[in-house]
């Protein structure tokens, strides 16, 4: 195939990459590469991480790499530190170079992103690992147990620390999200009865835990901050699952399911994690049906819809398109009798400090009901963005979603807000708020955690319902008046959720609870503010909102997130920059209902939304449905 020659007036060449990436081949695409790019034009606009792995392409070009590197570690090893040694460790240096060129083109040098050459080992590595972690396979480059050390992949925290940050993952991430089999976990770290567990899993349930754990043990534990110390423990759980350090499929997609739980990596982030998860869970067939769930069948079921109502979370965080098509996939709903194996025995829980009344049957039947009513939902939310919503790309060139500006009086709309409406008339009564929520009496640490997973839940259906009525308010006034009464009902229903979303969130914080909240909780907060500080203007009753106090309360719950989650930190940055560009409505003489369409315009970006920092800064997410 001919090169392209580059046409007069044209700044880049573009020119399809010899080795494709790692993101390409996984979706079969052709790998374009921009001359001088760094990056190839689809991993740009899915903003994900573009490299090649060696341990997945194993040509002659990696295998020749490979053996360059242990013959320098053998030269090195006998002594030969001479000619012949620098010559061969300058061939493998090259050779490493000439695998970037090969995809990036002539002039681009690796970054440190990517994977180096190996150094020269100056004494080997000893690993002592405890005896309920499991031994690592033999490692295919000689210096990848030196870049694992380096990194502190072997570093185990101490059994205090473990035990907190253990209690932390039970109380508030595996409640929430039920990935795992709590009983063969615990049991082998805790009670150490011989079991052995992934040393790539229990590095990922330490950084999940740490999300939550309290700052005192994380002092403890030598760090000036929770920043730093999920930084730590995520580079540790990364580098073992980038040198290919877990042969168990299971343990894989359940630590690629937590690392979808970091946000401090702009590229890298929770939509580059679960497209890797996707990737790996297409490989393992976890998708394909009842075929592969036979064998334990509860734990797969678990750890499919975990993925799935993730993936759908992620889709609502950062409005990237969802992974995983309600096509695709045959798997059942999960059942109370999924959840059995669930949880770990009372003599765990003791060692743990946790309270016995969380294996009581009215917690875990509580607890499972809420979990299969949030995947019910989160099937709800991808009709929605699947009818309401079509993909767009953003001045970034990332994909994202935008409002397709359907008619409100459509059948597919009526249809999805029934649907909606029949969810929560399905609820539970013990899963259904009261309004408005008074300040909730001393209870046990199982009922709080129940309360706040049904809150989690209940700010998520609100959500929904203010992604369903959002792209009308994005349309032109209308003229009929029939269309008219359908756009004041979605900015009523927009402004009762949105009220019922702070109410949630205030509840908890006035109650001490807003620490246990998921960053599910920051994209409702968001949606929730953001239609207080650009708020549409009724035709039917345009009498003022008491906004400032609902904003107030936002921001309350925001600061108190900004602690765990960049997505709380990037929202407050938002917020600010709307509320200054909401001064300028106060500027004008007239109320915005009646500006005209040319003044809202100046006011709004193309795609109707309120222009704002996220869309000049791409590290900050979008999340203004």
């Amino acid at each position: 195939m001919s090169s392209p020659t580059p046409t007069p007036g044209s700044s880049t060449l573009r020119l399809r990459a010899k080795r494709a990436c790692d993101h390409c081949r996984a979706r079969k695409t052709r790998c374009v590469v921009l001359t001088g790019a760094t990056s190839c034009t689809a991993c740009q606009s899915y903003q994900v991480y573009c490299g090649l792995d060696l341990e997945k392409h194993r040509r002659y070009q990696y295998r020749r790499v490979k053996r360059l590197a242990r013959d320098v570690e053998r030269q090195a090893r006998l002594g030969f530190a001479g000619a012949k040694a620098t010559g061969m460790a300058f061939k493998l240096e090259k050779a490493y170079e000439q695998r970037y060129t090969d995809h990036y083109g002539p002039g681009v040098s690796p970054s440190a992103n990517h994977p180096r050459a190996p150094s020269v080992p100056s004494s080997p590595t000893i690993i002592a690992l405890p005896s309920y972690i499991r031994q690592l396979p033999d490692p295919a480059d000689a210096s990848a147990l030196d870049d694992l050390a380096a990194q502190g992949a072997f570093a185990v925290p101490p059994t205090d620390s473990q035990f907190a940050l253990l209690k932390s993952f039970v109380q508030h991430v595996h409640s929430g999200l039920p990935l795992l089999n709590l009983g063969s976990l615990l049991d082998a770290i805790v009670l150490r009865d011989g079991q052995q567990v992934g040393l790539l899993l229990f590095q990922a349930v330490m950084f999940a835990g740490a999300v939550f754990v309290d700052d005192v043990h994380l002092h403890l534990m030598g760090y000036k901050s929770r920043r730093d110390a999920l930084k730590e423990l995520f580079t540790r759980a990364r580098a073992l699952y980038e040198y290919g350090c877990e042969t168990e499929p299971v343990e894989t997609l359940q630590a690629l399911l937590l690392f979808t739980l970091y946000q401090e990596d702009h590229q890298c982030g929770p939509s580059f994690w679960m497209s890797t998860l996707w990737a790996r869970t297409q490989a393992t067939k976890l998708w394909h049906g009842a075929e592969v769930l036979e064998s334990g069948r509860g734990l797969w079921k678990r750890l499919w819809w975990s993925i799935y109502t993730r993936d759908r979370v992620i889709a609502l965080d950062t409005r990237h398109p969802v992974y995983i098509g309600d096509e695709e996939h045959n798997v059942p709903m999960l059942l109370l009798a999924d959840f059995e194996a669930c949880y770990a025995t009372g003599k765990t829980y003791l060692e743990l400090g946790l309270d016995l009344t969380l294996r009581d049957t009215a917690t875990k039947t509580a607890l499972a009901l809420t979990f299969i009513y949030k995947a019910k939902l989160c099937q709800y939310i991808a009709r929605i963005l699947s009818t309401q919503y079509s993909v767009g790309v953003a001045s970034t060139g990332a994909a994202m979603y935008t409002p397709r500006g359907t008619g409100l009086a459509s059948s597919e709309f009526q249809d999805l807000q029934r649907e909606l409406d029949g969810w929560q008339a399905s609820l539970p009564q013990s899963h259904q708020f009261q309004f408005p929520i008074a300040v909730l009496p001393p209870r046990g640490e199982a009922q709080d955690i129940v309360h706040v997973q049904q809150s989690v839940v209940q700010m998520l259906f609100f959500t929904a319902v203010h992604l369903l009525h959002r792209p009308s308010l994005c349309l032109p006034l209308a003229v009929n008046y029939l269309d008219g009464i359908f756009r004041d009902l979605s900015a009523w229903k927009i402004e009762c959720a949105s009220q019922n979303i702070i109410a949630i969130a205030h509840s908890l914080h006035i109650n001490n609870m807003t620490d246990c909240l998921p960053d599910t909780a920051v994209t409702s907060l968001l949606s929730a503010a953001i239609s207080y500080t650009v708020k549409p203007a009724p035709r039917v009753s345009p009498a003022a909102y008491p906004g400032a106090d609902y904003l107030q309360q936002a921001r309350d719950c925001l600061e108190r997130l900004k602690d765990r989650y960049e997505g709380a930190r990037c929202a407050e940055a938002f917020l600010n920059y709307a509320a200054k560009l909401s001064e300028r409505f106060e500027s004008f003489s007239l109320p915005l209902s009646e500006m005209n369409e040319a003044e809202v315009a100046s006011s709004h970006g193309s795609d109707g939304f309120q222009s704002c920092a996220c869309h000049e800064d791409p590290t900050l997410p979008c999340i203004y449905y």
